[in-house]
């Protein structure tokens, strides 16, 4: 193993003894591969939300924000997911047949797809009005004529204000 990966693979069995309270090694290191998948995930949304950020950030006029909401949902799919290891690292014997499968891998890396997917039909949930209130942003343009083109339906339909975009961002980390 080269030096780099043998600096993660002792840093994800750290994490997960400090997860059990107990510090052997685990079972072929099943949950270690699943955390570095997790890190692999993690580091394609965070990175493509940091980035897409720094870029509004820079004075570029153009802002998807439809982009934003996906990759907040994102986000919040992975944060989802870390959650869900860290609980099956706390069992005294971690699930095998979950650990072992090709599908609990696949998982890691479907979820933000589909959480960034939950992310925009909440934001369509938001402009067409079933959800509504204080809590929740206020969008203009849901009223307008549809151009026959939802990617620009999508981005017609801001938030009123400053405050209803951070509205949406923070419920469509949630909605991930």
């Amino acid at each position: 193993m080269g030096s780099w990966r043998a600096s993660l693979h002792h840093a994800l069995e750290l994490q997960c003894a400090a997860s059990t309270g107990v510090r052997e090694e685990l079972p072929h290191g099943s949950l270690v591969k699943k955390f570095a998948h997790l890190i692999i995930a993690a580091v394609v949304c965070f990175g493509a939300l940091a980035g897409f950020l720094v870029w509004i950030g820079a004075g570029q006029t153009h802002t998807n924000l439809p982009l934003l909401l996906f990759l907040s949902g994102s986000s919040g799919a992975v944060v989802g997911n870390y959650q869900r290891l860290s609980k099956i690292a706390q069992e005294k014997e971690p699930t095998q047949d979950y650990l072992s499968g090709a599908l609990s891998t696949i998982q890691l890396y479907i979820a933000p797809l589909i959480g960034g997917v939950f992310a925009l039909v909440l934001w369509t949930c938001f402009a067409s009005g079933p959800i509504k209130g204080q809590l929740f942003p206020d969008i203009q343009g849901a009223d307008a004529k549809y151009p026959g083109n939802l990617h620009v339906t999508l981005i017609a339909m801001l938030p009123n204000s400053i405050a209803g975009a951070m509205k949406g961002g923070f419920w469509c980390f949630l909605a991930g």
